[in-house]
C-alpha cells in the first residue's frame, strides 16, 4: 500500500498513515494552509480532518491514490519538470474526463532553479490550454508554493517566479474557469515519468503518437528516475 504523501515535497514519505496531530503540528502558517493529499485509503476519518485544516483559504482533497480523471467537458492538465545540471525538462500531459491523452508534450527550460522550473512548467501547460482554447481547465502538479501562488497576492511569491507568476495570473484572469490544484507524485506520474524520459533523451515537442491512449503513457516512462 502506498505511503502517506508530504506535501511540502510532493512525493510519498516512508509513514504510512497521517494522523490528526501530525497534521496539527505541520499546519502552515499566516500565509498558506496545507492542501493535503492521502494515498493511505485506510484513513477513514475526514471530517475530523477537514476540522483540524480548516477551510478558510485551501480545502482538503480527500483522494485515494493515483491520478483522477475531471469531470466531462472538463481538460485535466498535469505539469512536472525533471531538474539536470545545466538545464531542466518541463513535461505537460492533457487529460479528458475518460483519461483519453489529448496532448504530450515537453520542452527544455534554461534554468538550474526547481522553484522556477515548476513555474516554468505551469506556464507551459496553460500556454498549451490557452492555446487549444480548453474553455474548463484544471491544472495540478507542484509544489504548493507555485500552485497557490496563482490565488495569492503576487507579493507573497518568492521574488524568482514573480514574472512567471504574473503571466499565469493574467491568463488565469482572461479564463475564469482555469484552476489550479496541487497534486503530490504519486497522483502526477505521468507528467513526472514523461519529464524525466524527456530529460534524459534530450527531446521535446509534442509527441503526437501518444495522443489517444487511456489513463497513462507507455510503459517506456514508467519506472525511477534516471540518474
Amino acid at each position: 500500500m502506498l505511503g502517506s504523501c508530504d506535501v511540502s515535497s510532493g512525493h510519498q514519505s516512508a509513514s504510512p498513515t497521517l494522523t490528526l496531530q501530525s497534521l496539527k503540528q505541520t499546519r502552515g502558517g499566516p500565509h498558506i494552509e496545507p492542501l493535503l493529499w492521502c494515498c493511505d485509503t485506510s484513513l477513514q476519518q475526514p471530517p475530523q480532518l477537514l476540522q483540524v485544516v480548516g477551510l478558510s483559504k485551501w480545502s482538503l482533497l480527500w483522494r485515494s491514490s493515483g491520478w483522477l480523471p475531471p469531470l466531462p467537458g472538463i481538460i485535466k492538465v498535469n505539469v512536472d519538470v525533471a531538474m539536470r545540471p545545466l538545464f531542466a525538462m518541463a513535461a505537460c500531459v492533457c487529460r479528458d474526463h475518460q483519461g483519453k491523452i489529448l496532448y504530450a508534450a515537453a520542452k527544455k527550460l534554461c534554468c538550474v532553479d526547481s522553484t522556477m522550473g515548476e513555474a516554468e512548467a505551469l506556464w507551459f501547460g496553460v500556454s498549451i490550454a490557452n492555446q487549444f482554447s480548453w474553455p474548463d481547465v484544471i491544472f495540478e502538479g507542484g509544489p504548493l508554493v507555485v500552485m497557490t501562488a496563482v490565488d495569492r497576492p503576487l507579493s507573497d511569491c518568492p521574488w524568482q517566479i514573480e514574472s512567471v507568476v504574473a503571466m499565469i495570473k493574467s491568463c488565469f484572469a482572461a479564463h475564469p474557469s482555469f484552476k489550479c490544484s496541487f497534486s503530490p507524485w504519486c497522483a502526477n506520474f505521468a507528467a513526472h515519468s514523461l519529464a524525466q524520459w524527456a530529460a534524459s533523451s534530450l527531446r521535446e515537442g509534442c509527441f503526437l503518437e501518444f495522443c489517444g491512449h487511456s489513463d497513462r503513457l507507455p510503459r517506456i516512462y514508467e519506472g525511477s528516475d534516471p540518474p
